[in-house]
């Protein structure tokens, strides 16, 4: 398995759009003039989340704790991550699927990786975890030190190391979203290629990344409110820790 290797979780957020009315016989509201309509950004004047600009990322380690800061801000969020490696005649995949209620203080996080782990977080802070190896199955009262490993602050070399460029400004719902592509190279890990999409707030929608011809990976996010449900596992969890 190739070295030193750092990818970016990441996030696609779903936004409602407001709708504004009009007063009954008030034709400005189908104007035709453009000059009437918010000129939509451009790559020149939208406004850039700290550790962004159009010429790619200023910090990288400041773009992480922007985005940090802002998915704490958001009322939940799921996500999704993908990952893998070929490495000579095995092929090995993790997936991992989380939801996290910010507003209640709860998370659900399946790990999927030669057996599964699942880790529930209640209301009150503590941390339930189910190990399966697909033989036995075993309870702890921690989180596994496995799910260090797709934290945000892993990838950060990944970043850095990548000449990333702004290349479109787009608008989902009431977000806007700036699209970065980009490659470099990994001393140790080969070539790469990624892109990079952000909200100006700072938040990562989605990343995919492409590492020569042996790594792949592919993180999303969606933002809004969320509903975490209690493992069934969960008393079984309680009488073993």
């Amino acid at each position: 398995m190739r070295r030193h290797l750092a990818i970016v979780a990441v996030v696609v957020l779903v936004a409602l759009a407001g709708c504004s009315g009009a007063m009954p016989g008030d034709d400005s509201s189908t104007s035709d003039d453009p000059n009437d309509a918010e000129q939509a950004p451009t790559l020149e004047t939208v406004a850039y989340p700290d550790g962004y600009a159009q010429t790619g990322l200023t910090n990288a380690s400041q773009a992480l704790a922007t985005h940090d800061a802002a998915i704490a801000d958001a009322a939940g969020y799921q996500a999704s991550a993908s990952i893998r490696v070929d490495a000579g005649d095995e092929t090995q995949e993790l997936v991992l699927n989380s939801t996290v209620d910010n507003d209640a203080g709860t998370e659900f996080s399946r790990l999927e990786l030669a057996g599964s782990v699942e880790v529930y977080r209640t209301a009150n802070g503590s941390t339930y975890t189910r190990i399966d190896d697909g033989s036995n199955v075993q309870y702890v009262a921690s989180r596994p030190d496995a799910y260090a490993q797709v934290s945000i602050a892993q990838f950060e070399s990944t970043l850095s190391a990548t000449n990333l460029t702004a290349t479109s400004v787009s608008q989902d719902g009431s977000a806007t979203l700036l699209t970065y592509t980009g490659d470099g190279s990994i001393e140790g890990s080969g070539d790469v290629s990624i892109e990079l999409v952000v909200d100006t707030e700072g938040r990562i929608h989605s990343l995919s990344i492409d590492q020569g011809a042996d790594v792949s990976a592919d993180f999303d996010f969606e933002y809004g409110s969320v509903t975490v449900e209690q493992p069934t596992w969960l008393d079984d969890a309680k009488a073993a820790t």
